[in-house]
């Protein structure tokens, strides 16, 4: 593929990126670290196939060009396995709340990282990865598929990650969760076989929008303090769940608030009260299951929408919720106690 084609192609999946970079940083977007690491993706992205178009000088023989070109390819070669590094501390974060990496997660991208880094060092006089002959004409090198392994293996890892805490994920962001890696991995794959295009690179350009459109672009409905579903999402889910009931299918709706909450206040200061209000939410969402929804109603109030229909499902859920308040009092995390009506 030609020069001038791929740098097209490159500039319009750049373009598109831009976009959706664009959109994400609305000024109402919470910039957590969740939003944070999606942005860093997206950035990651366009700057991949923005070096991809110095990487594609192939054969040109201006005395400019095959330096050009060797710049380009030892840049794509070091960069490829920072985006699947990303989307790993990305499920990461999806699955677990803001979490930082564990030291073994942090240790193991590293040495993933490292590895793929050694190799580009190497293959300048070894080969391993790729050449450049004299008539700056690029060659894959015996050990290039090791780089697409690397890249499988944060795929992997990933699905793992989703897999086990499946229970705890929105299903809107376990569909992203599942279906971000596939085109990526799927790009990965035909570039190990064709050569000629970035199918890996410009296959993220539809998962990132997969992301945004299941995951990322759910801030209209969130509660900005607690990261629950806020009164917006609570209307909209009652009026889909109240469209689907039948006798055989009913749901059910609790209301709570937290005990003496103006006395946390003015005791302890409304800092205080925002821990409190967050530990809340925290406590609620992992007491139902991942199909439940916990919202805000307002103030010191919240709800659970259930998939439950029995008295007995009911008091099961009260019970988890009892449970889960003991665990936090034990644990001293919170400067004062903790309870609902």
């Amino acid at each position: 593929m030609s020069l001038m084609t791929n740098a097209v192609l490159n500039l319009y999946a750049i373009t598109l990126l831009t976009v959706l970079m664009g959109y994400s940083l609305r000024s109402e977007w919470k910039k957590d670290r969740q939003h944070r690491l999606y942005l860093a993706m997206v950035v990651t992205t366009i700057l991949a196939l923005a070096v991809d178009i110095l990487s594609r000088f192939d054969g040109l023989q201006d005395p400019s060009f095959p330096l050009i070109n060797r710049v380009g390819n030892l840049l794509v070669f070091s960069l490829y396995p920072l985006l699947p590094s990303l989307w790993v501390s990305y499920a990461y974060c999806r699955a677990r709340g803001d979490l930082r990496l564990s030291p073994f997660a942090l240790g193991l991208l590293s040495a993933l990282n490292a590895a793929n880094l050694f190799m580009v060092a190497a293959s300048q006089s070894t080969g391993w990865y790729y050449t450049i002959d004299a008539q700056n004409i690029y060659h894959r090198g015996p050990v290039y598929p090791f780089q697409h392994v690397i890249t499988l293996v944060m795929v992997a890892w990933s699905f793992g990650i989703t897999y086990r805490h499946r229970n705890n994920i929105d299903k809107r962001a376990l569909f992203s969760l599942v279906v971000f890696p596939l085109p990526s991995m799927l790009g990965s794959i035909l570039q190990a076989f064709v050569y000629g295009y970035a199918f890996a690179l410009v296959a993220a350009v539809p998962a990132l929008l997969i992301v945004l459109l299941y995951a990322q672009d759910d801030t209209i409905f969130s509660d900005y303090l607690t990261g629950v579903g806020n009164r917006k999402k609570l209307e909209a889910v009652l009026r889909e769940k109240i469209a689907r009931c039948s006798p055989r299918r009913t749901f059910s709706f609790v209301l709570l608030d937290v005990d003496h909450f103006k006395k946390i206040n003015d005791a302890l200061g409304h800092e205080t009260g925002d821990q409190v209000l967050k530990a809340a939410a925290n406590l609620l969402k992992s007491s139902v299951r991942a199909g439940d929804y916990v919202t805000r109603y307002g103030g010191d109030e919240f709800c659970l929408i259930l998939d439950v229909s029995t008295r007995a499902g009911l008091d099961r859920v009260v019970e988890r919720v009892e449970n889960a308040l003991e665990a936090l009092h034990r644990s001293g995390a919170l400067p004062c106690r903790l309870s609902f009506s």
